[in-house]
């Protein structure tokens, strides 16, 4: 969403932001001359406090919108379309749906009754849908979405910012990372989705082969308070496998520049990924990566060309494919450069999100 509202056409002082909680995004957005409006409540708030803020967050959208005709709603997720949308189609606005591969999946949590409800809505009152992968895109209209007003436009980098590098001494020199070790680096939250019940058993596998290897973690637990939980489960993992010295849980970061800059190469472990945006910084940055076989990086990334494909919570396969790349530069240097190529071709945000914007364009009143 920010990489659209930054490169859009549409001037700042048209724009408002609906978001569903406030903090960091929000001071964001305001700080870059956007106005937002608090429109609903994060679900880790309790389900009393979450359905209360959720109704005043109907107003909320109800108080924007009712006054706003000369508008297109740009829903960013699906709880976005079946909340905002379904105000904005009451008032009878042009809605466009960026979907982000989390409704029409085996992983939505959605029964068959409401895939039907949520196709029924899309087909009446959406304009157009923007879908991230193409397997979705197909997926949605199985289920009967209407095929003309679907398309697909991957998510993006900036690709100016992520130029192959080298160096990353810095972070390396901070984590106390022994010259001449091989760096992988993972950027994901802290979620067990992301695989790291997988990871960190691959690791200490892979370390019986090439002992130099060392892995950086960038990324943190959610506001969900279960992430804290889950977090110091990890940590402790780390520690029953002897694996401190080698293991880096950095937190969060803005920095994933630098991330991938120390790093000689990226692992993805997830179990679920519908899209995987951290494959395109790492092919971006120029690093070879290690993804799993699922159909959201299966788009992103050609196997033996841009990368290696693991079984999604194989840890014994997961390992191999570390082992190798830590022990193969050539194969590493390969990789990165075809992966960097198809960054230039497919993932270039300002070109992708250009496509979105003229959607957005098109559809306004």
């Amino acid at each position: 969403m920010l990489e659209h509202l930054r490169r859009t056409q549409i001037p700042r002082n048209q724009i408002i932001v609906l978001l569903m909680q406030g903090g960091k995004m929000q001071w964001e957005l305001e700080s870059e001359g956007f106005t937002t409006v608090h429109a609903g409540w994060h679900r880790s708030a309790g389900l009393f406090k979450y359905r209360l803020g959720a109704m005043l967050g109907r107003r909320n959208v109800r108080n924007v919108l009712k006054r706003t005709r000369d508008a297109v709603l740009v829903c960013n997720t699906f709880r976005d379309l079946s909340t905002s949308g379904a105000v904005a189609a009451h008032y009878g606005l042009p809605i466009v749906w960026r979907a982000r591969a989390d409704t029409f999946v085996p992983w939505s949590g959605l029964n068959q009754d409401e895939l039907s409800r949520a196709v029924q809505f899309i087909n009446k009152h959406v304009t157009r849908v923007v879908a991230t992968t193409q397997y979705e895109a197909a997926a949605m209209v199985r289920e009967g979405v209407r095929a003309d007003m679907v398309t697909t436009i991957y998510n993006g980098v900036p690709l100016r910012e992520r130029q192959p590098m080298t160096g990353g001494q810095g972070l390396r020199q901070k984590l106390s990372i022994p010259d001449g070790a091989v760096v992988a680096a993972t950027v994901a939250r802290l979620i067990p989705q992301k695989g790291f019940e997988t990871l960190l058993p691959a690791m200490a596998a892979a370390l019986s082969e090439i002992p130099h290897l060392q892995l950086v973690i960038a990324g943190d637990s959610t506001l969900d308070p279960a992430g804290d939980v889950y977090k110091n489960t990890l940590l402790r993992l780390r520690r029953t496998l002897g694996l401190e010295e080698h293991v880096h849980f950095l937190g969060f970061t803005d920095d994933v520049a630098a991330v991938l800059k120390a790093a000689d190469f990226l692992v993805h472990p997830a179990l679920k990924e519908p899209f995987g945006t951290s494959l395109v910084e790492g092919m971006a940055a120029g690093l070879a990566v290690i993804a799993p076989d699922l159909p959201g990086p299966r788009e992103i990334v050609v196997e033996d060309e841009s990368a290696l494909f693991h079984e999604p919570g194989n840890q014994d396969e997961l390992a191999r494919r570390m082992a190798r790349l830590a022990g193969d530069p050539m194969l590493r240097v390969s990789l990165g450069a075809q992966g960097r190529q198809r960054a230039e071709r497919l993932f270039d945000v300002e070109r992708n999100m250009s496509r979105l914007d003229q959607i957005c364009l098109a559809v306004l009143p």
